[in-house]
């Protein structure tokens, strides 16, 4: 029989004569040179088109994620030694695979985030103020600035990720201009624009400053006050002339005067309102009871 020693077989062999001979048999184990993975799992789902020869693989992560998937490499025999190097969701993810003989590869997974495609704005503000029903889908808008205004309103933004946007803003220079803002999503494939255009309030004004009888404040003058009587002079032959003072340039004053009776009527800008102001004249009687002189066949009685 073979005597084994440490690594090696010995086995004596006698003849019938006596003599011997020595065999000897050494044995050595192969070592695994195997570098090969068997799979890798990303939270527990086996990674897409995983191959043990492919080395380096990308993996795009949805928006907005601040982690990669747990990463497991699944070895092909038990003798392989692993390691990894994790550089992070915006890095790679290096797997070292070093074989029972010494032999190493390495595989490379390529995280990375999907840019993002939204290029909408969460606000558009004027002067300050949210615009009326303001929409992020909706891309025109048209504000209304108060009667009188003649500057145009600083146009601001609200993102909701500055860092993941191109914003451009365009200020119009007159009210008949229209601002624009562009919005550039951070995959630069989609952009919207945003267009403000701008239109002052008609005025609803229907008051006037006064009225005037040949430059003259007309006496009592109220804008709650619809009726007035003006006593003339007797002998007075021409009326008045009635002017007025408008509450704004953009009324519309109509004088019209029929026979003692001027009418006022303004309307204000919008149409929405309406004043009417009536002046009823009264000429005055004379007064004088006395004669100017006396005469008897034609000479004057002293």
């Amino acid at each position: 029989p073979a005597i084994l020693v440490g690594d090696t077989a010995v086995i004596n062999v006698t003849a019938e004569d006596g003599t011997t001979n020595t065999y000897k048999v050494e044995f050595t184990v192969k070592l695994s040179e195997n570098v090969e993975l068997s799979s890798i799992e990303l939270d527990g789902i086996p990674l897409r088109d995983f191959e043990p020869t492919k080395l380096e693989y990308t993996y795009v992560l949805e928006n907005g994620v601040e982690s990669h998937p747990v990463v497991n490499p699944i070895p092909m025999d038990d003798y392989q030694k692993i390691e990894v190097d994790d550089s992070g969701v915006f890095g790679d993810y290096k797997i070292y695979v070093t074989a029972q003989n010494g032999n190493r590869q390495v595989y490379v997974i390529h995280f990375g985030v999907e840019k993002s495609k939204d290029a909408t704005l969460t606000d558009i503000l004027a002067d300050g103020e949210s615009i009326p029903n303001y929409d992020s889908e909706i891309f025109d808008y048209t504000v209304i600035l108060p009667y009188g205004s003649t500057r145009v309103p600083i146009v601001t933004y609200v993102s909701p990720n500055p860092k993941l946007q191109t914003i451009t803003v365009s200020q119009a220079k007159s009210l008949a201009d229209t601002t624009t803002i562009v919005v550039v999503a951070e995959d630069e494939t989609i952009s919207n624009t945003y267009r403000i255009a701008y239109k002052v309030e008609e005025s609803s004004n229907a008051s006037l400053g006064g009225i005037y009888l040949d430059g003259t404040l007309l006496e009592g003058f109220d804008n709650d006050n619809a009726e007035y009587y003006v006593l003339l002079p007797y002998g007075t032959e021409n009326l008045p002339e009635v002017t007025v003072v408008q509450g704004d340039e953009d009324q519309n004053v109509t004088i019209t005067t029929e026979g003692l009776e001027t009418s006022v009527l303004v309307v204000s800008q919008n149409g929405l309102n309406m004043s009417e102001f009536v002046i009823y004249y009264t000429i005055d009687k004379n007064s004088e009871n006395r004669l100017k002189s006396l005469l008897w066949n034609g000479k004057k009685i002293k």
